[in-house]
């Protein structure tokens, strides 16, 4: 809702209300990514992940979505000056962790990280589209931000099965779960 909220204001030329907003809203996503990594650190203690999912190596999808998240939206608000950037980096953080609701679509999360991370960059290639379309150029933070973003997922894979990960996630899931 803020999401819609912040570029209603935009387009309505209030942008005083969108700044003030969105001091309220970079307090939110801190809360958001606290939130959301304990709520993954203690999903994996109680083994609360999708069938057949290693709950340790689990862990690594939703703290990546949250480091995902927190680079997107500290990113955004440090390029705040700069409209286009700061635009394209505020939706690059809303995909970040919309693959959440993906996998939660019927039949989804069955299918693996992959699919329900592919249907969330479909928000990605329609931005990318939407550069191409109407600025015949794909600006940087697309390809920067949604190139660490795509990159992340493989990479948060192969490393969630690595010993290094599960001394780390079970270091996390004994503090906080």
């Amino acid at each position: 809702m803020l999401f819609i909220v912040q570029t209603s204001l935009v387009a309505k030329h209030n942008v005083s209300m969108h700044r003030q907003l969105g001091i309220a809203g970079v307090l939110l996503a801190a809360v958001m990514t606290v939130v959301g990594a304990i709520t993954g650190i203690k999903a994996a203690a109680r083994g609360a992940v999708p069938p057949g999912a290693d709950p340790l190596g689990f862990l690594a999808i939703p703290l990546g979505d949250m480091l995902m998240f927190s680079i997107f939206v500290a990113s955004a608000f440090f390029w705040r000056r700069n409209r286009e950037a700061h635009k394209r980096l505020m939706l690059l953080a809303y995909i970040s962790i919309v693959a959440a609701a993906t996998a939660r679509l019927p039949g989804v999360l069955s299918l693996g990280p992959l699919w329900f991370y592919g249907l969330a960059f479909i928000f990605l290639l329609i931005a990318v589209a939407y550069d191409l379309g109407f600025r015949h150029r794909v600006h940087i933070a697309y390809i920067l931000g949604g190139g660490l973003l795509v990159t992340s997922v493989p990479l948060r894979l192969m490393f969630s099965g690595t010993g290094t990960w599960r001394a780390i996630a079970q270091f996390l899931v004994g503090r906080v779960g």
